[in-house]
C-alpha cells in the first residue's frame, strides 16, 4: 500500500501476523509517512482495539532500524533486544509520532508496538521509508523588492536519486513567523502558495503583497517519490511607498561643460595620420558619460579656431557626429608634411558647447633625404656621434631636415651599431619613417620607395629589383663619383665592416641579419681614402 509522501513496503505475512495478539487487534494497513525531509519524518498508524481496556488506554511505542528484517516477523522481544532504536516513551491514545535526527537519503524500517499496560502487546507491520534528499545550499534571497512584491531566488536542489531537472519546487509566503514544518506551510489557513509546483526553476516573482509589511517565505523541493526538503525560511519587509505630490521642477541648463586642462595630445604621428587624445570634461548637470565630443581640423592659421563658431564654420570635420564619452580619435588621409590645427568640442545634453585648446601639429614628411657630406679629411670619423655630427653640420643637408636627432651618417660603425629594416643603429634614439620615400637632396629624385626597400633591394641602379628607378649608379643621384663610407672611429680603414675574407671596405652597409654587405653600387673599394679606379669614398648622410 502507498500514498502521498510514502515510500513503504510490507509483506502479506507481516500484515496477517499483525492482526491481533493477546486481545489487542491492530490494522492490517502498513504504517504511513508524512512530512518526510532529509533528516525527519512523521510515522502514522491506525488506532488499535483491545478486549481488556478501552482503546484510548492503549499505549504505543515507535521503533526503527536501518537493518532490513527481511521476511522475518519481529517480535516484541526481538525488537527490544536486537538494536532497534526506540523513538520515545510509550504514549497512550496517539496515532502518529515525529522522528528527527535521521540521515539523508537513507532507508529506515519502522514498526509500532501497542500494549494495554499489562502483559498484552501487539506489533504493527514493519514498513520501510527513505528519507529525503539534501540541499547544496538552503539559502533563500530576495531581489527587486518593491512595496507590493519581490523576486525570490534559490540554488537548485541536489538529489543523488533523482535528476535535478525532475525536482519540483513549491513557493509559499506568510505573515506568521511560527511556521516550521512542511505541513505548516502547506496549510492554506497559515500560508499562501505562489502558483503550482514547477520543475527546473530557481526564481519566482511574488506579487500582491502589502506595503511596508514583514513576510516569511519558504521553498519546498520535492522529488517524484514524494520526498520533500525545506529551504531556510527568509524574512523580508516590503518597501515603503512614498506618494509624490510635488510637481517636478524644470531646470534650464545654460552652463557649458567644464574643460579642465583643455590639452589635446598628439601621438602615433605619421605622414598621413595622427591620433588625438584628451581628458574628459565635466558638467553641472550631465553625467560624464553623457557628454559628447567631436573633432575638427584645418590647415588654416591658429586664429581660425579662436571661437566655437569659428571652429564649426572653418573646420574640416574629422568625426561626422558628436560621440558620447569619446577620449581619443585617429585622423587619417592627411597630407604629408602639412601643419594642421586640431580642435575638440564637447557638448552636454542641453546642447551647451565648450572647446579645448587648439593643438597645432605637423605630419611627418613623406621623404627621407640622402645626401653627400663629401670626402672626410681622413679616416677618423669620430664614431657614430662624430659621423652624425658631421652630417648635421653639412652644408648639403636639405632645409627640410630641421631636427638633429633625425640626422645620421649612413654607415655601419660596428656589428653592434648596424642598419636593418626596423632599426637605424643601436645608439640612435629615433628610427626613420618606414613608409617614407628615399630621395636625393639635389632634385628629389627617388633612390628607393621606402626604407625597407633600400635595405633589401638596394638603391636605384641598373639590374636592381626596384623597377621604378632608372639610375645606373649612386653618382647619378648624389651628384658626383663618390661612394658611401663604411668606416669606424679609427684612422684610415682599420675596423671597416666586412664579411669578406679580403681586407677591403665595401660600398654599402652591414646587413646584420645575413652578415653580408649590401651594396649601394656594383663596385667595391679598397680600404683607403684615396682615389681608386677613379672613384673616391665619401660620407653619405640621411635625414628626415
Amino acid at each position: 500500500l502507498s500514498g502521498p509522501g510514502c515510500n513503504n513496503t510490507t509483506t502479506a505475512a507481516d500484515a496477517a501476523a499483525a492482526l491481533s495478539a493477546a486481545g489487542i487487534t491492530l490494522s492490517k494497513d502498513p504504517l504511513m509517512f508524512t512530512d518526510v525531509t532529509s533528516t525527519s519524518l512523521t510515522v502514522n498508524w491506525a488506532a488499535g482495539k483491545s478486549s481488556t481496556v478501552a482503546a484510548s488506554k492503549l499505549l504505543y511505542q515507535v521503533f526503527y532500524t536501518e537493518v532490513d528484517p527481511g521476511l522475518t516477523k519481529p517480535t516484541v522481544a526481538s525488537i527490544k533486544a536486537s538494536g532497534w532504536t526506540l523513538a520515545g516513551p510509550a504514549v497512550a491514545n496517539i496515532t502518529s509520532m515525529s522522528i528527527i535526527d535521521l540521515s539523508p537519503s537513507t532507508t529506515y524500517y519502522f514498526t509500532v508496538i501497542s500494549s494495554d499496560g499489562g502483559i498484552n502487546t501487539a506489533v504493527y507491520p514493519v514498513t520501510a521509508q527513505t528519507t529525503g534528499f539534501t540541499l547544496a545550499d538552503a539559502t533563500l534571497t530576495a531581489s527587486a523588492i518593491t512595496g507590493t512584491g519581490l523576486t525570490l531566488n534559490w540554488s537548485a536542489a541536489v538529489d543523488d536519486a533523482t535528476l535535478a531537472a525532475k525536482i519540483s519546487y513549491n513557493v509559499y509566503y506568510s505573515t506568521l513567523a511560527t511556521l516550521t514544518t512542511g505541513a505548516d506551510w502547506r496549510n492554506a489557513a497559515k500560508a499562501t502558495a505562489v502558483g503550482n509546483a514547477a520543475t527546473a526553476i530557481t526564481t519566482k516573482d511574488i506579487t500582491g503583497l502589502s506595503v511596508n509589511t514583514t513576510y516569511y517565505f519558504m521553498v519546498i523541493a520535492s522529488d517524484p517519490t514524494g520526498n520533500s526538503t525545506l529551504y531556510d525560511s527568509l524574512t523580508e519587509t516590503t518597501a515603503v511607498v512614498v506618494v509624490d505630490t510635488t510637481a517636478p521642477t524644470v531646470v534650464v541648463d545654460t552652463t557649458p561643460p567644464t574643460v579642465s586642462s583643455g590639452t589635446i595630445t598628439a601621438s602615433s604621428i605619421t605622414s598621413t595620420s595622427i591620433t588625438l587624445s584628451w581628458d574628459a570634461a565635466t558638467d553641472n548637470i550631465s553625467a560624464p558619460s553623457a557628454l559628447q565630443y567631436r573633432v575638427y581640423y584645418t590647415t588654416g592659421s591658429a586664429n581660425t579656431f579662436d571661437t566655437i563658431s569659428d571652429i564649426q564654420a572653418n573646420g574640416t570635420t574629422a568625426v561626422g557626429t558628436f560621440i558620447p564619452n569619446l577620449g581619443t580619435e585617429t585622423i587619417n588621409n592627411l597630407t604629408p608634411g602639412a601643419t594642421y590645427q586640431f580642435q575638440v568640442l564637447v557638448q552636454d545634453e542641453a546642447g551647451n558647447l565648450s572647446k579645448y585648446t587648439t593643438k597645432q601639429q605637423t605630419t611627418d614628411s613623406t621623404y627621407i633625404y640622402m645626401y653627400n657630406y663629401g670626402i672626410p679629411s681622413n679616416g677618423n670619423l669620430g664614431g657614430r656621434s662624430g659621423a652624425d655630427a658631421m652630417c648635421w653640420g653639412s652644408g648639403a643637408k636639405p632645409s627640410a631636415c630641421s631636427t638633429q636627432a633625425n640626422t645620421h651618417a649612413f654607415l655601419t660603425v660596428s656589428s653592434s651599431d648596424y642598419l636593418s629594416t626596423d632599426h637605424f643603429a643601436t645608439t640612435s634614439s629615433t628610427q626613420p619613417p618606414s613608409t617614407s620615400t628615399i630621395v636625393n637632396n639635389i632634385n628629389s629624385y627617388q633612390i628607393a620607395p621606402n626604407w625597407n626597400s633600400l635595405l633589401t633591394a638596394g638603391p636605384c641602379q641598373s639590374g636592381s629589383s626596384n623597377s621604378t628607378c632608372s639610375f645606373t649608379s649612386l653618382s647619378d643621384v648624389l651628384g658626383s663619383s663618390r661612394y658611401p663610407w663604411i668606416g669606424t672611429s679609427d684612422n684610415n680603414c682599420n675596423g671597416w665592416t666586412s664579411a669578406l675574407s679580403l681586407n677591403y671596405g665595401t660600398i654599402g652597409f652591414f646587413n646584420n641579419n645575413s652578415s653580408m654587405p649590401i651594396f649601394l653600387s656594383h663596385s667595391q673599394q679598397t680600404c683607403d681614402t684615396s682615389s681608386h679606379f677613379g672613384l673616391v669614398q665619401s660620407l653619405i648622410c640621411v635625414c628626415w
